[in-house]
């Protein structure tokens, strides 16, 4: 085990349309996490995000819509994890 706990949210876009990827309303990195925290229209939920988050001494790197942001692609490389080779296997 990982020591991680899976949760479940709703994300959606500005439209309310459910998001298409999860990196794109989060990524978890290996002592940061990149939240779209708009995203979450629940205030719940985001609450809920943020305190299983709060333990793992995670930085909370906040970024907006993916609209603001120029696409998902931005996203996607902001939040990257680069591996070694061994670990990929």
């Amino acid at each position: 085990m990982n020591g991680y706990q899976a949760i479940v949210f709703l994300a959606t876009d500005k439209n309310g349309m459910p998001v298409y990827y999860t990196n794109v309303a989060m990524a978890l990195g290996e002592d940061f996490c990149v939240l779209c925290e708009e995203a979450i229209e629940e205030e719940w939920e985001l609450i809920a995000v943020r305190q299983l988050l709060e333990p793992t001494n995670h930085s909370i790197i906040a970024l907006p819509t993916i609209e603001e942001v120029e696409g998902g692609s931005v996203r996607c490389m902001i939040a990257e994890i680069f591996l070694t080779q061994n670990e990929l296997l």
